[in-house]
């Protein structure tokens, strides 16, 4: 529940939706109406995340994408949403009449995910779902650089299927290309 403003809580004790409330609050009192709004829109796509993130654990990763996709359009690109919508994409691959276009629109968001700062295990999910595309180069390089970066990964990740299997099909991949 959202405290009331009569009962103060310090914001660093609330979850990212009421601060995010309390924010758009905050700058009301101050007749700061563009900061409200972009609060209360950032509130709204913590919502439609959750929302998303129930539809991908009850198994429904194509009725995510709309929440994800309004989520995205309220200004919350952020690695958290970006992520999700890439794993719902792929998700939702397998059984789409046109594959293709969820394998390319998946490696796109996750690639996104990892320049909003989504951890190192996240290239290798990108470079998956480049393969699928099939797109070798792009999935070689994102293996490549995702196992640079856990050699100094700490704590190292638990990753599946393993990072060196990831990079050796994705570099087979290129090998029979060429």
């Amino acid at each position: 529940a959202i405290p009331s403003r009569t009962t103060p809580v310090p914001d660093a004790e609330l979850a990212p939706l009421e601060q995010a409330v309390n924010a758009a609050r905050r700058a009301l009192d101050r007749d700061e109406y563009e900061l409200a709004r972009a609060h209360l829109a950032s509130a709204r796509a913590l919502e439609l995340t959750a929302k998303a993130q129930q539809m991908m654990d009850a198994g429904r990763p194509l009725d995510a994408l709309v929440p994800l996709d309004e989520a995205l359009e309220l200004g919350g690109r952020t690695a958290r949403v970006l992520l999700l919508r890439g794993q719902a994409a792929l998700q939702a691959a397998p059984a789409s009449s046109s594959p293709q276009f969820f394998y390319e629109d998946a490696t796109e968001h996750l690639v996104d995910a990892l320049r909003a700062g989504a951890g190192v295990e996240i290239y290798f999910e990108a470079s998956r779902a480049a393969r699928r595309i099939p797109d070798p180069d792009k999935a070689l390089a994102l293996a490549r650089r995702g196992a640079e970066l856990l050699e100094t990964a700490e704590p190292a990740p638990t990753i599946t299927p393993h990072p060196s299997r990831t990079w050796a099909e994705a570099a087979f991949d290129v090998y029979i290309e060429k």
